[in-house]
């Protein structure tokens, strides 16, 4: 009995630990910074951007300005994609010098979307 009761920790922690690895949080940039937006009809805007709302996991809207227009409110039902570059004292942190997003339907409830990072824009 107690043999299969430290089988039984031990297998338990061993999947804590892997579930664990895997809920890194999200790291965004903070202040507003250049950026483009791919739009659902595949046009690209340039402009401004900053993370409006954001969870732990993904990004739920954003700040969009697009050059010489008003400041807008994009979440993730109205672009495919959008990209910031990272501002120079903050690339040392992230590592590189853009970052990507991609608009993505959340597995649970299909009438919500909401930006996860993208590895590569295409």
């Amino acid at each position: 009995m107690i043999k299969s009761i430290s089988i039984f920790a031990i297998i338990f922690f061993m999947g804590l630990s892997v579930y664990a690895q895997d809920d890194e949080p999200l790291r965004v940039i903070s202040r507003e910074v250049d950026g483009e937006i791919r739009t659902l009809y595949n046009d690209t805007l340039y402009g401004e951007i900053k993370i409006r709302e954001a969870t732990d996991k993904h990004i739920t809207s954003i700040f969009f300005k697009e050059h010489g227009k008003k400041k807008t409110i994009v979440t993730a039902h109205d672009i495919k994609r959008f990209k910031m570059i990272v501002p120079f004292p903050d690339r040392p942190s992230f590592g590189v010098e853009e970052v990507y997003y991609k608009s993505e339907t959340d597995p649970k409830n299909s009438q919500k979307k909401y930006f996860v990072p993208l590895d590569e824009w295409k």
